[in-house]
């Protein structure tokens, strides 16, 4: 079961800087990642892309009950050397 948390400006202000803190940290992991593999793979991706599409899952993740997440640089690294170079590939990982 949820818990009970009541809804309101209250609430939000005091979860802000705690979500903050959690958001900035897994965006740059993922930003960090994604320069890693881009050296690797010769590549260039576009952050803002990734920056909006993270937000976008984080929140709709939210929604849904479920555990926000973000790319992790060990596995993506393997991931790479293994041969991996599409998004695909980070299913098998």
């Amino acid at each position: 079961p949820l818990p009970q948390v009541p809804l309101s400006l209250e609430t939000l202000a005091l979860l802000l800087p705690f979500s903050a803190s959690v958001a900035a940290v897994g965006l740059i992991e993922t930003l960090l990642t994604q320069q890693l593999v881009d050296e690797m793979t010769e590549r260039k991706t576009e952050t803002h892309v990734e920056c909006v599409s993270q937000g976008v899952a984080q929140v709709a993740t939210g929604f849904t009950g479920g555990m926000g997440g973000c790319a992790m640089i060990g596995q993506s690294l393997i991931n790479v050397q293994s041969g991996g170079r599409t998004r695909l590939s980070g299913l098998s990982c």
